[in-house]
């Protein structure tokens, strides 16, 4: 596309007073009217593309502030006194955060899968339970795997299992919980090994981002430190 103006033709141009123009003069005059035209939509389109350019860096700025366009939040939906289900909406579920009872829910079953031996779920168990542990609880779990042995274990007596029985979860409120519980192992011979446990545990709420974390741990609890102590 070209940005066309209709053009008078060279001899309209010289008509009039003006002095007659020789052969020479006329070309040059009709070459620079040829080049002239050229470069002066070259220039045009120029301007054009700097523009939109620009429009272009300017909407992409805008989408770059909309990012993320999808956020994974817990969504609180409660329970009133006659049945009915309340929905908390966008702003309760921004500003969630898990009560006591989903705090003790939580660590119950973070106790469960972390000390049950069983050859059919250890794998699993352990795995989740350990992809819950920040900072020192890292460490901690594995010094834990490592005097519990519990594949070692399963390694010299397929039938060997280890029971969890929690008795009470007392969450806190300032980070720091308490597990007490009972475990049962044997191997199918002999009398079982009955222990009783209490487990004070530090842990972190961090919301989940993701579908994968919603899933996995859809209250963001994760345990940032704990020490398990044999009551005898």
């Amino acid at each position: 596309m070209r940005f066309n103006r209709k053009e008078k033709p060279v001899d309209v141009l010289m008509a009039g007073n003006a002095a007659p123009i020789t052969a020479y003069d006329k070309a040059k005059r009709e070459f620079f009217e040829i080049i002239g035209t050229s470069q002066a939509n070259a220039a045009r389109w120029f301007i054009v593309a700097v523009v939109m350019g620009f429009g272009l860096i300017f909407m992409a700025a805008d989408f770059y502030r909309l990012l993320p366009l999808k956020t994974i939040v817990p969504w609180m939906v409660q329970a009133q006194a006659d049945g009915a289900v309340a929905n908390g909406g966008a702003v309760a579920a921004v500003q969630f955060t898990p009560n006591r009872n989903m705090r003790s829910y939580f660590l119950r079953h973070w106790a469960e899968k972390a000390l049950t031996i069983d050859q059919y779920t250890s794998q699993k168990d352990l795995k989740a339970a350990q992809a819950l542990c920040r900072g020192a609880a890292v460490g901690e779990f594995a010094q834990m795997m490592k005097d519990d042995n519990p594949f070692g274990k399963l390694a010299l007596n397929a039938q060997y299992t280890r029971v969890v029985h929690v008795k009470s979860v007392d969450p806190g409120e300032n980070g720091v919980g308490f597990i007490f519980l009972t475990t049962v192992a044997g191997g199918g011979t002999g009398d079982p090994d009955t222990k009783q446990y209490r487990i004070t545990v530090h842990y972190a709420i961090s919301p989940p981002k993701s579908e994968e974390e919603i899933a996995s741990n859809p209250v963001g609890l994760y345990i940032t430190h704990f020490a398990r102590v044999e009551d005898f």
